[in-house]
């Protein structure tokens, strides 16, 4: 499921039937650097992966900016097999909904894990004409190759919290260190790698 979500205002957007916080919450968030650059008077847009959970949309109703939400990963986006154009259409298929849009920032969180590194190029290639030199992206990366990443639902809380909840979806198969996801993606350069409880934690912008 996709949609775009605006609010067009500095006012916070009312989201009834939230449900009381429950999960992990991780403090000291390196999107605390994407909000110390954003200007509450200048619209910007945001694509999350993750679907946009409703703790995200109140974080960001306070600015003016569209939040695309892409759930690749409550509704696994996985490519079978090798079959690179196939995995091309199915990615194509999937960004189709952001139309003209461009994109400013966004939130992969662990979906690469899912993908083996030509198919992340792939999703590169698909998604980069949604996106401009500068673009920014968060993710969790694997600390090496042996680390394995365990499957969470992520939403941003605050600019420096995010909160993490266990679901029901398979373990990733090929846990990528950030220095694979740089060399996969060709296009990004490594901001800001910070290591959190056998992840790291990543910024990457667009060059």
């Amino acid at each position: 499921m996709a949609s775009a979500l605006t609010s067009t205002s500095a006012s916070p957007v009312n989201i009834s039937g939230v449900l009381p916080l429950q999960g992990e919450q991780e403090n000291g968030s390196l999107l605390a650097r994407w909000f110390e650059r954003l200007d509450p008077d200048r619209l910007f847009t945001v694509l999350d992966l993750g679907g946009a959970g409703e703790e995200t949309i109140r974080s960001f109703s306070d600015y003016r900016c569209r939040v695309y939400c892409a759930d690749f990963l409550q509704e696994l986006c996985k490519p079978f097999g090798d079959d690179l154009p196939a995995a091309g259409r199915l990615f194509e298929e999937r960004f189709a909904f952001i139309g003209d849009g461009v994109i400013d920032f966004c939130l992969l969180w662990d979906y690469p894990h899912y993908l083996t590194a030509p198919q992340l190029t792939v999703f590169a290639r698909c998604l980069q004409p949604y996106l401009h030199v500068g673009t920014c992206m968060h993710l969790f990366a694997a600390m090496n190759g042996r680390s394995r990443i365990e499957p969470w639902r992520y939403s941003v809380v605050s600019p420096e919290t995010v909160i993490r909840r266990p679901v029901r979806r398979p373990v990733p198969d090929y846990p990528h260190t950030q220095s694979e996801i740089v060399d996969a993606m060709e296009y990004v350069r490594l901001e800001r790698g910070t290591l959190r409880d056998g992840r790291v934690e990543v910024l990457l912008e667009c060059v």
